[in-house]
């Protein structure tokens, strides 16, 4: 019988397997984390438009209701057994982001448009999309959805606040981005140099 070679630090191929487990792992937390990465890019895509264009970005937002509705039933689908509890996911998600929809209409009515300026509904539509992005996590009781919410919902205030803010927000979430992928090459750095013997 052949006996399998321990992988150590000192091994030759240890720093290969170790790479290789963490493109693994980078993989399994992208594609779950994927869903609220989503969410959170394209709302910030929506609040950048709105503020550096001017323009209340209407089409944008109508259409943000519909892929977050999506995200919020299949991240809710995985998390509730049964075919009753998935028609019932199915059937609240619908109303609640129809609902939605109606807000944002009443919002771009002639009478009440005259009323705010393009940032004010900008705000207003990111104020409602976090608003049903949070009930859509308390619902389906997945924390992940009212972080994001949360998140969302934090970043009106700011974005009212700091002219131009939607700048500051990609630029953290870039930063965020450039730090988890220093990280990465770090990591993958040192378990290379460990892996060579002295």
């Amino acid at each position: 019988m052949s006996e399998v070679a321990p992988v150590t630090p000192h091994h030759p191929g240890f720093a290969e397997e170790a790479d290789l487990a963490w493109h693994a792992l980078l993989r399994i937390w992208l594609v779950a984390e994927l869903p609220y990465i989503l969410l959170i890019i394209a709302s910030l895509i929506g609040v950048a438009w709105t503020s550096l264009s001017g323009e209340p970005a209407s089409h944008y937002w109508v259409g943000m209701a519909p892929l977050s509705a999506a995200v919020c039933i299949a991240v809710g689908w995985r998390h509730c057994q049964g075919r009753d509890r998935h028609v019932a996911l199915i059937v609240t998600q619908i109303l609640q982001w129809s609902a939605v929809l109606v807000a944002m209409w009443l919002l771009l009515l002639s009478d009440v448009r005259g009323l705010l300026n393009d940032d004010s509904i900008g705000l207003m539509f990111l104020t409602l999309i976090a608003l049903a992005i949070f009930i859509s996590g308390l619902y389906g009781r997945t924390w992940r959805l009212c972080a994001v919410g949360m998140f969302l919902g934090g970043a009106v205030p700011m974005l009212a606040w700091v002219e131009r803010a939607a700048l500051i927000l990609i630029a953290i979430a870039i930063g965020l981005i450039a730090l988890s992928f220093t990280y990465w090459w770090g990591r993958r750095a040192y378990l290379r140099r460990r892996s060579i013997p002295a």
